[in-house]
C-alpha cells in the first residue's frame, strides 16, 4: 500500500453519532465522510505525539538530569575524601582517658549541713 493511496473503511456506529456527524457536517459545509476523515486525521496525529507529562514528573526528571551531570564529580570527590581520611586519621592522636586520680574531686555535703560561708554578715 502506498502512502497516498486511499482505502474504504466501514464501521457500524450508533444512530445518534450519525445524527451528530450530519449536523456538524452541515454547520461546516462539508460531507460527513470529509468530517470523519478530518476527525481521524486529527486523532491519529495526536496519538503520535507523546502524552503531556505532569509537572511533578517533569520537575523530577530535571533533578535527575542535574544529579547525573554531577555523578562523576561526586564519585571523584568521594575517592579524594577517602584518600585524605587514610592520610589524616593515622596522624591524629586518639584522646587519652583521664586517670581517676586526676579527675575533679567530688565534694560530698551532708544533707542537713547548712553552709553559711556565702551569707553576708553585718559588720559590727
Amino acid at each position: 500500500m502506498n502512502p497516498g493511496e486511499t482505502v474504504r473503511l466501514e464501521t457500524a456506529v450508533p444512530l445518534t453519532w450519525i445524527e451528530q456527524l450530519a449536523a456538524l457536517a452541515r454547520q461546516r459545509g462539508c460531507d460527513v465522510s470529509d468530517l470523519v476523515r478530518q476527525a481521524l486525521s486529527e486523532y491519529l496525529q495526536a496519538s503520535d505525539r507523546p502524552p503531556a507529562l505532569p509537572k511533578e514528573l517533569t520537575a523530577l526528571q530535571k533533578k535527575v538530569a542535574t544529579l547525573e551531570r554531577y555523578g562523576s564529580d561526586i564519585q571523584s570527590l568521594s575517592l579524594r575524601l577517602a584518600t585524605l581520611e587514610r592520610l589524616v586519621i593515622p596522624r591524629t592522636p586518639s584522646p587519652q582517658p583521664i586517670p581517676p586520680s586526676e579527675a575533679i574531686p567530688v565534694l560530698e555535703d551532708e544533707p542537713d549541713e547548712v553552709l553559711v560561708d556565702f551569707l553576708w554578715t553585718r559588720p559590727e
